[in-house]
């Protein structure tokens, strides 16, 4: 038997990017904060954490490639 999952509801969420830096013409290095307020079971409560993204150039496009939260 499973447990019933409990819901958890996102009240606030934002990121800040501290840095960017290009590796090469074809790939960038984000990282940054991302802080969140949640509420779960009637009481809410903050989370943060550190993240780091890579983003690739598709043709004219940039993608994320990676993304990597701590």
């Amino acid at each position: 038997m499973y447990a019933k999952p409990r819901t958890v509801k996102v009240l606030k969420a934002a990121i800040h990017s501290d840095g960017r830096v290009a590796g090469d013409p074809d790939d960038v290095y984000e990282w940054g904060t991302a802080i969140m307020t949640v509420e779960r079971g009637g009481k809410s409560r903050q989370a943060s954490g550190r993240y780091l993204t890579v983003w690739h150039r598709d043709g004219k496009e940039w993608r994320i490639s990676h993304n990597i939260a701590f």
